[in-house]
């Protein structure tokens, strides 16, 4: 439990805070028209946000580490 209350409260970067300004802003025009589509895409932006959790699963499409030559 203390990590997911770590992954929620800490580390908020510029890219979180976007997402949860993008997310709230999708969350009321999908109020606002009624729209099932835009409440999901807003729903992807708002946990994306408070989860800080990205596109890519598990991290997949990060760069490895380099490996060094045994001479």
């Amino acid at each position: 439990m203390n990590t997911l209350k770590n992954t929620i409260l800490n580390n908020w970067h510029f890219m979180r805070w976007f997402r949860l300004v993008i997310g709230l802003i999708v969350l009321v025009e999908a109020f606002r028209a009624s729209s099932g589509w835009l409440g999901l895409m807003a729903a992807l932006f708002l946990y994306q946000a408070i989860f800080n959790a990205g596109c890519c699963a598990g991290s997949s499409c990060s760069i490895p580490a380099q490996r060094q030559k045994k001479h």
